[in-house]
């Protein structure tokens, strides 16, 4: 099985396609939520923000990305993220057993009143 990423921000709660850059680019949303289901054999996940991210705001470790469990195995894996690219992440975890779960994912991008 292969993992699986819902949407839920800005798309409609839910949504399995990722948000347009119309939805996310400048002076759309600054934030996309997303829930993630990894079973034990899910090695990775790519979803995809679609901010368009410039090579400095990436040198400077935006977007900011964070996930908490909803629910988790019984031998719960470490997961790290990789920012892929301009518009996607990347988060890794172990195939030990029992280290499926769900997952919250918020990624956030640099945002300022003058921006």
């Amino acid at each position: 099985m292969a993992s699986s990423v819902t949407y839920n921000w800005p798309t409609s709660p839910g949504a399995s396609i990722a948000p347009t850059t119309t939805q996310t680019g400048l002076g759309g949303s600054s934030i996309v939520t997303a829930q993630l289901v990894m079973a034990d054999a899910d090695t990775t996940a790519l979803i995809t923000h679609n901010f368009l991210l410039s090579t400095t705001e990436l040198s400077n470790g935006f977007p900011l990305v964070s996930w908490y469990p909803t629910s988790t195995g019984t031998n719960p894996s470490t997961i790290t993220c990789a920012l892929t690219n301009s518009v996607a992440i990347t988060l890794t975890k172990g195939t030990a057993a029992g280290s499926g779960g769900t997952f919250n994912v918020n990624i956030l991008r640099p945002f300022s009143a003058i921006r």
